[in-house]
């Protein structure tokens, strides 16, 4: 029995054609597959509550989610520290210096430590302006010429309670102690 000689369905140079339109094919729709399985991965990671972070140290930190008014209690007690510190502790030096300090003018000829000055943008501008002036009447002439120096010693800080959403409230024990040269 003779079996008749098949005919091509494409001539020859068809059906590298048709080749290569199958590969493509095949390669678009693994690419699909390949996104879709990145966007799933993608997907479960957002859903996370707990995220690591690397620190400069080369440490893991694990970081949640929390409200955009949320605070620490040691990064409230560190920054009221440094407030306090900024504003009554002087030493009539430009602060990372030696240059003496002249003082920053806040109302008429009544001016403060360049420190206290530095403390009073840590508040709110109104009260830090306000603050100031007052301040101003407690600082001696004697810190410019670098007669007097100022130091706070800081023996309790207390946790921060918060009296409303984004407003803390905390307790400072501190002593202050004013130097004056040739006393003593």
């Amino acid at each position: 029995m003779k079996f008749p000689q098949f005919q091509p369905l494409l001539p020859e140079s068809k059906n590298t054609l048709a080749l290569c339109f199958v590969l493509l094919t095949s390669f678009v729709f693994l690419l699909t597959i390949a996104v879709l399985v990145n966007t799933v991965s993608l997907r479960a990671l957002s859903q996370r509550k707990v995220t690591f972070v690397q620190l400069k140290d080369g440490t893991a930190a694990r970081i949640a989610e929390q409200d955009e008014l949320y605070r620490e209690p040691k990064i409230i007690q560190t920054f009221v520290s440094s407030w306090v510190n900024l504003t009554w502790a002087w030493s009539g030096k430009i602060p990372g210096t030696n240059d003496p300090d002249p003082g920053i003018k806040v109302k008429g000829s009544a001016k403060v430590p360049t420190t206290a000055w530095m403390g009073s943008l840590m508040m709110e501008s109104e009260f830090g302006k306000a603050s100031l002036v007052e301040l101003a009447q407690l600082v001696p002439n004697t810190i410019y010429s670098g007669k007097t120096r100022s130091g706070v010693y800081i023996s309790h800080i207390s946790e921060p309670r918060e009296i409303k959403r984004g407003v803390w409230e905390i307790d400072v024990i501190a002593t202050r102690v004013v130097l004056e040269q040739g006393i003593g």
